[in-house]
């Protein structure tokens, strides 16, 4: 069976305040940045905070596919009223929750996170805090052009990449939540056809996704690579 891909991008009919997200990220601002893990896919500079994580840690950036319940929030998020009324709005069971930021002159590398889009049961959305005419983000060929207090969802699983060719920082909101009835309400608000989980998709093609996550080794995609293949047993 054929897989049926749709659009590569859409945003979610809601908007959050602005001021309200950037006084937050300016409470936040002063603690000490982690580089992020996937250094083979960035030149410059690249760091985040993790607001939601397994470990409960500042530092623990890993979006681990595991059970929401296990994860945690971290001390800087009782910081933040604002990020917690986001978070609380959106209303999805939240896996890893990060500020990610991006430096001026910095780039992420052409690349694919397998196996996460919505089609796999996987959601990320992005909230952009600070950024600018300068940001180039593009996944699969199109450019996404994201205004600060939007909120988008993009099919990681197809090539992306962001060049920030400005003279300040770009950071996001990125947030990690499994497909509940909750998501796909989100995603039909922003007029995304209904996705089947794993569209379209038969086992031999979820078996290959799986068997490319696991070459790639990190400890993301191994253990989503795991979800996949504990879904066809």
């Amino acid at each position: 069976m054929k897989t049926v891909l749709t659009r590569p991008s859409y945003r979610l009919p809601i908007r959050f305040d602005v001021a309200k997200l950037r006084a937050d990220l300016a409470l936040v601002d002063g603690t000490d940045w982690r580089p992020h893990f996937h250094k083979e896919d960035f030149s410059g500079e690249w760091s985040g905070l993790a607001l939601r994580s397994l470990s409960g840690r500042v530092d623990d950036l890993f979006a681990h596919p595991g059970d929401p319940d296990d994860y945690r929030p971290t001390p800087l998020l009782e910081q933040c009223p604002s990020l917690q009324q986001v978070i609380a709005e959106l209303g999805l069971q939240w896996r890893g929750v990060r500020l990610l930021s991006l430096g001026a002159g910095s780039r992420i590398l052409p690349h694919r996170d397998r196996g996460l889009a919505y089609r796999f049961g996987e959601l990320r959305l992005h909230i952009p805090i600070l950024t600018g005419d300068a940001v180039e983000f593009v996944v699969a060929g199109e450019r996404v052009v994201m205004a600060p207090g939007e909120c988008w969802y993009c099919d990681f699983d197809r090539e992306h990449s962001v060049v920030n060719s400005g003279s300040e920082r770009r950071v996001h909101l990125v947030l990690d939540a499994p497909r509940d009835a909750r998501s796909d309400e989100l995603l039909a608000d922003a007029r995304m056809p209904p996705v089947t989980e794993f569209d379209a998709m038969d086992e031999d093609t979820q078996r290959r996704v799986a068997a490319q996550l696991q070459q790639r080794g990190d400890d993301t995609s191994l253990r989503l690579a795991a979800a996949i293949l504990a879904s066809l047993s």
